[in-house]
């Protein structure tokens, strides 16, 4: 079995491009297997003489050669909605061909995106909202330690905050 997780982070947009998410998802998977397949060492050879990276459709294929080693793969993706567009177009237009591999793949993201929205309409979808208790009680600790003597400012500030969530 093998698992493969991507945590996409707002703030290292540099780092997310598609080619490198599924440039990680192949290693994560070459983990999984234990070894080095016969067809990722070729590619590795075949990029070193050539001397470029391999670009997105030539790591799809390495991923898509390792499916067929492994009994079950796993492919989560964390919080989706924080790739910039033009890298989640790619990483989206590659779903399809990994889920027709057999790779089951779980995404998080936020839903007010169009695109996310579109794409994963047609896939069992689980909403999860923050609970207000939560939201309250997390932002009330961190005010109490960051705002200590400003007495009823902080109950004002953790009410704004509460209200602003929107279940976030």
């Amino acid at each position: 079995m093998g698992i493969a997780y991507i945590y996409f982070d707002y703030q290292d947009q540099v780092h997310q491009s598609a080619v490198n998410v599924f440039s990680s998802v192949l290693r994560q998977f070459a983990q999984a297997l234990g070894e080095i397949s016969p067809a990722l060492f070729s590619f590795y050879r075949r990029f070193c003489a050539l001397q470029r990276t391999p670009d997105l459709e030539d790591l799809l294929d390495c991923v898509l050669a390792y499916a067929s080693r492994l009994s079950s793969l796993f492919l989560i993706l964390d919080a989706l909605d924080a790739c910039e567009e033009y890298q989640r177009s790619d990483v989206l237009e590659m779903l399809p061909r990994l889920s027709a591999a057999n790779i089951k793949i779980f995404a998080t993201g936020r839903e007010n995106l169009d695109d996310l929205n579109c794409f994963f309409q047609s896939t069992p979808t689980i909403r999860i909202v923050a609970d207000i208790n939560d939201i309250h009680s997390f932002l009330t600790t961190r005010v109490n330690r960051k705002l200590s003597g400003y007495g009823n400012l902080k109950g004002k500030v953790v009410q704004k905050l509460s209200d602003q969530a929107d279940g976030v």
